[in-house]
């Protein structure tokens, strides 16, 4: 018996159209497939990029947080080494005063001892003196009407002779120099009317240094010191200035 499924022209066609159509759902679900992959690697990339920038933004945060702390601390440690500067200096200050407060105690205590034996005696290398005074100043008016002022510890007079006496509690080797350098200049500029008058000089002090010492007697200036109860008056090395 022969078979009557014969395969025509148009049943061809129509296979090859489902064909066709079969390959082009494919294609439609690839491109569906490929569309659905580039949207979840863009959202991934944004997902990535987010969290990038959420993690650089939390790290500014911590690192401007972390400066912020630091400088806190930074500051509270200054502000305690300003405070600890400031009661130092205090200190400081304070025993500065202490100590000036004793050193002008002691000036005025060794000062107060010297003038009251030499009151007593008024005599120094061999010269007789009729008065003495002590803290003599005076002040002198320059040509700008500046002031300037002098003081000189004790000084004794005569009538052709002046005795300086500088006073110290202890007594250096640049004090010595400088009462001859220096006071003898300023005795004549702002009491003129002893210029004329033999200047004798002399270091008091309650101790002296070993310098001191040997530059009085190089200078020819007389040394003033207590020994026990009473004064001692080294003055045969003294000489008198002339201004």
């Amino acid at each position: 018996m022969v078979s009557n499924n014969v395969v025509t022209f148009n049943d061809l066609f129509t296979i090859l159209e489902r064909i066709e159509k079969t390959r082009e759902k494919a294609r439609e679900k690839v491109r569906i497939e490929a569309a659905k992959l580039k949207a979840e690697e863009i959202a991934e990339e944004k997902k990535l990029k987010a969290e990038e920038k959420a993690e650089e933004k939390k790290l500014k945060a911590e690192e401007k947080a972390e400066e912020k702390k630091r400088k806190a601390e930074a500051d509270k440690r200054m502000a305690e080494l300003n405070a600890l500067v400031d009661k130092t200096t205090k200190g400081i200050d304070e025993l500065r005063k202490q100590v000036n407060g004793i050193s002008d105690s002691n000036g005025m205590i060794a000062e107060e001892y010297f003038f009251n034996t030499l009151e007593q005696k008024l005599c120094l290398g061999g010269v007789k003196f009729d008065f003495i005074h002590k803290g003599l100043s005076r002040d002198q008016i320059l040509p700008d009407k500046q002031k300037i002022n002098c003081e000189f510890d004790i000084v004794m007079f005569n009538g052709d002779s002046v005795a300086i006496v500088e006073v110290k509690y202890r007594a250096r080797k640049h004090d010595v120099e400088e009462l001859v350098d220096r006071q003898i200049k300023q005795f004549v500029y702002f009491y003129p009317e002893y210029g004329k008058y033999s200047i004798y000089l002399a270091m008091a002090g309650l101790s002296f240094d070993r310098g001191a010492v040997t530059a009085a007697k190089k200078k020819g200036v007389a040394i003033l010191r207590p020994k026990g109860d009473k004064l001692k008056i080294e003055d045969k090395h003294i000489k008198s200035f002339i201004a």
